[in-house]
């Protein structure tokens, strides 16, 4: 099943300074009757509606509104996309997911590395380990952040885990273990690489 380190809201949050300036709502919205006949006149706006909608469990009126966001604003077309690929992946049509990435925009860091991990979310529900494991390579690497890209590596050890790599598992553990001895998943890997020994 896909792994979730947020709610909805608390995930757009962490996309980056422009996707928190729109969701502050630093896009002003529309007032009186034009608000109503141009609900995506402002980017903002329109990408939190998004959110409303997805959180309301009104799934096809998000996607929707998504595409057309992309299509009149693209310089919020990359958020649009990721709030995309994770409604797909939530609502677990992982083929579509995958699908949309080939068209997907990812100009920013941030939403790169996010829709690298969503896409190998999908790719590993679907039981295709190989594919998921390269995507979050790629992410690993991608990603500023030492806790994410710690996170990555974990979600590889336990790919080839549930590949019945015991050897792939065991290195990636070892991988964790020895870059990342500052944080939790050291001690995780730590732990992993303690159950391999006698299977080794």
């Amino acid at each position: 099943m896909p792994r979730w380190r947020f709610g909805w809201l608390a995930w757009v949050g962490g996309l980056g300074l422009l996707a928190s300036l729109a969701f502050a709502g630093a896009f002003a919205a529309p007032e009186g009757p034009a608000a109503l006949a141009d609900p995506i006149a402002r980017p903002g706006p329109a990408l939190a509606r998004a959110v409303r909608d997805i959180e309301a469990g009104r799934s096809e009126e998000a996607q929707a509104l998504l595409l057309a966001i992309r299509e009149q604003h693209p310089i919020v077309g990359d958020y649009a996309d990721l709030l995309h690929v994770r409604l797909l992946v939530e609502a677990e049509r992982y083929h579509e997911a995958i699908a949309l990435r080939d068209t997907a925009t990812a100009d920013g860091p941030l939403t790169r590395v996010e829709l690298l991990d969503l896409v190998g979310q999908a790719h590993a529900a679907l039981g295709e380990e190989a594919p998921a494991r390269e995507l979050w390579e790629r992410a690993a690497d991608a990603t500023p952040s030492r806790e994410r890209a710690a996170t990555f590596h974990t979600a590889i050890a336990e790919s080839f885990l549930r590949s019945g790599n015991l050897e792939g598992a065991a290195k990636t553990y070892r991988r964790i273990w020895i870059r990342y001895p500052e944080l939790p998943a050291s001690a995780a890997a730590e732990r992993g690489l303690d159950t391999l020994e006698p299977e080794l």
